[in-house]
């Protein structure tokens, strides 16, 4: 009878493992763009990542776009997005696994699921779930 060698049964269970999580929605984020412009304005938004492109959309004042993903188990998941408001624009991290990003991390402000960016006159804000408040991030860049 022959026998799995004990690094093929690591990596064997470790596959199990990330697969059984996965499929239990331990390891998913969802992530949510809100126009929270005044006046009407629309914003502009086009978010991918090196895998996926999530398309151009054009939110009116108070929609929202959203994806559910799973990081990779490498830990170096990267969203990015570029949004434009009128003739101002920023192109910034929407999510980043590996998080030196200075406001406290995504995964302590988005409490480890959800990541809520809101578009505001002024720039855009991080939605701090666990203290119940939106952060100041991003200021906007002048011209498109």
């Amino acid at each position: 009878m022959k026998t799995l060698g004990s690094s093929k049964v690591f990596f064997l269970v470790l596959a199990l493992a990330i697969r059984s999580c996965s499929s239990e929605g331990f390891l998913t984020w969802n992530v949510q763009i809100v126009n929270g412009l005044s006046g009407g304005n629309t914003l502009f938004l086009h978010c991918k990542s090196e895998d996926n492109d999530l398309g151009i959309h054009n939110l009116a004042v108070g929609a929202k776009f959203s994806w559910d993903f799973t990081p990779n188990v490498w830990g170096t998941t990267l969203y990015w997005c570029y949004l434009r408001n009128n003739e101002e624009h920023k192109w910034f991290d929407a999510f980043l696994s590996q998080s030196d990003d200075g406001y406290n991390g995504f995964a302590r402000s988005c409490n480890y699921k959800t990541c809520t960016w809101i578009a505001r006159d002024d720039g855009i804000y991080l939605r701090n779930i666990p203290n119940k408040s939106d952060d100041f991030v991003h200021k906007w860049e002048p011209g498109q």
